[in-house]
């Protein structure tokens, strides 16, 4: 009896022992990914941007919240022209909060960092506490570092745009999901939705819960709080780009994929690109597969969420599919696939996950497992050091900062300056929005956009009597447009910027010139 009470206090001393070791790697777990997310909050919106257009968009909303009006149902942008402002875009709950905030602590862009950052330290601590919930320890912990680690996320924690609000509350819809709260869980994709629309993905996730729910009239209540707001907030923000002309590109760009990226798959080569190199990594989809294999509630639901998120990257893989801007749709797979791939090493170290005839012995299948978790984490973790690299050097957007706030000291505040908004058409010649609007979150003026392709004299005659003042022109615009001549002989050059730019009053003659 001594033997057996003593054997019985040894596995519980060896059980103690593991799960204090789990709590420390997850405790330090957490604390890398919270360090990460909070790594570079307060720096101001500067040339250190990936998705530059959209994060000074997001800028600008909030700045006019602040100046103009806290309507959350009028959101405005500053490449307005002479119209009011009013733009089509999500429901504007960034902005509108850091509006919000502004009116305590004054106008401070790092407010709107913070308030993403946030997000994303709160996304991944209630991601820890599902996994470790759900998944057996290891398979918890390997899934939680995918997150922790995750260069997507990493990198929208202080971005100012709302994939880290808009993954912190489909996460939470997921939870209550599990948990049986189905009119919670509805309201919360909901919120999802109507923060980015690419959240519909969650959607599917209530036809998987719908099997084993006897009361349909339950169901049918969490599917109209998941529908019906953002269906109602989306034909308000068309109607706003009907009125006046302005959209941050839900109805100003070609989204859906067509016949021509069915052969050759254009539709899938950059959707599995963006998957393989900043969610998933080439080593993880061998713990996918390892996962699918398994049983589980989790592992259905994760599964089936991963494949619905895909199938959104598919159905609009015109611009989820984009080498540039395509990778904040992928934030919305990061979730799922880390479950996946936490599941496929708790099954592969327990002795699951390989096939009879290509089975190993135990040890053998655990050195697998800890070698593909490594190589995942490691790929990720070079993914994020790759994505900051890439954000953080930027010679070409450092150059139009500098310009931007040198030449905004020529500019009036309440002067209209006129601005190359981007393209019109993609290569194949889809819409695709042209509003570049980095320089009039920098200068903190108004005014108008123009396609680039749509460049002349005349358009810039036309603009002045809009009321379009100050143009500020790139010297490569100039000479591809082969307007350097012409608009020194037509316009007064106010200054010219060494980093590339060139100020004209479209207000005032050339000497010599005519007005």
């Amino acid at each position: 009896m001594d033997g057996g009470a003593g054997g019985g206090a040894a596995g519980r001393a060896a059980g103690a022992a593991v799960t204090t070791r789990v709590a420390v790697a997850l405790g330090a777990l957490l604390v890398a990914g919270v360090g990460l997310r909070l790594w570079g909050v307060g720096r101001p919106l500067d040339h250190r941007l990936r998705t530059a257009w959209r994060q000074s968009d997001t800028v600008q909303i909030a700045r006019n919240f602040y100046r103009e009006g806290m309507n959350p149902l009028y959101p405005r942008i500053d490449w307005r022209g002479d119209g009011p402002g009013y733009v089509e875009s999500e429901l504007p709950v960034l902005p509108w909060v850091g509006a919000l905030l502004y009116r305590v602590v004054g106008y401070h862009e790092a407010v709107l960092r913070l308030l993403s950052a946030l997000c994303a330290v709160a996304h991944l601590l209630l991601f820890a506490w599902l996994a470790t919930t759900r998944l057996p320890p290891g398979g918890a912990l390997v899934a939680t570092a995918a997150v922790a680690v995750n260069p997507l996320l990493v990198y929208f924690a202080t971005a100012i745009t709302p994939e880290s609000l808009a993954t912190l509350v489909g996460l939470g819809a997921v939870v209550l999901l599990l948990r049986g709260r189905l009119a919670a869980a509805g309201g919360a994709m909901g919120g999802a939705t109507l923060v980015k629309p690419q959240a519909a993905c969650l959607l599917p996730l209530l036809l998987w819960r719908g099997w084993r729910e006897p009361r349909a009239a339950r169901l049918a209540v969490t599917g109209l709080l998941a529908v019906v707001p953002p269906l109602a907030w989306y034909a308000w923000a068309h109607h706003l780009w009907v009125a006046y002309g302005n959209s941050l590109g839900l109805s100003n760009e070609a989204h859906a994929i067509g016949l021509d990226m069915v052969w050759p798959p254009k539709f899938l080569e950059e959707n599995l690109l963006w998957e393989s190199a900043a969610v998933v990594t080439p080593v993880g989809w061998l713990l996918v597969a390892a996962a699918l294999g398994e049983r589980g509630e989790l592992r259905a639901l994760a599964g089936w969420w991963y494949l619905s998120a895909f199938a959104v990257y598919v159905a609009a893989a015109r611009t989820a599919g984009d080498p540039y801007g395509g990778f904040s749709y992928h934030a919305a797979s990061v979730d799922p696939a880390a479950l996946l791939i936490g599941a496929g090493f708790a099954a592969l170290w327990s002795g699951h996950g390989v096939p009879g005839r290509w089975a190993w012995s135990a040890r053998r299948q655990r050195q697998v497992a800890a070698a593909l978790a490594a190589g995942t984490i490691g790929t990720l973790l070079v993914g994020t050091g790759v994505l900051l690299h890439l954000r953080d050097h930027r010679p070409d957007l450092a150059a139009m900062h500098g310009c931007a706030v040198e030449l905004a000291r020529l500019v009036p505040p309440d002067g209209r300056i006129v601005v190359d908004g981007g393209r019109s058409v993609d290569d194949d010649g889809f819409p695709i929005a042209p509003h570049a609007s980095m320089l009039f979150a920098w200068m903190d003026r108004k005014g108008f956009i123009y396609p680039t392709e749509a460049l002349s004299v005349p358009l810039l005659e036309q603009l002045a009597r809009r009321g379009g003042r100050y143009w500020v022109a790139s010297h490569g615009e100039l000479a591809a447009h082969d307007l350097r001549g012409a608009a020194a002989a037509r316009f007064r050059v106010l200054a010219d910027c060494p980093g590339g730019y060139t100020l004209f009053d479209l207000g005032s003659p050339a000497p010599g010139g005519t007005s």
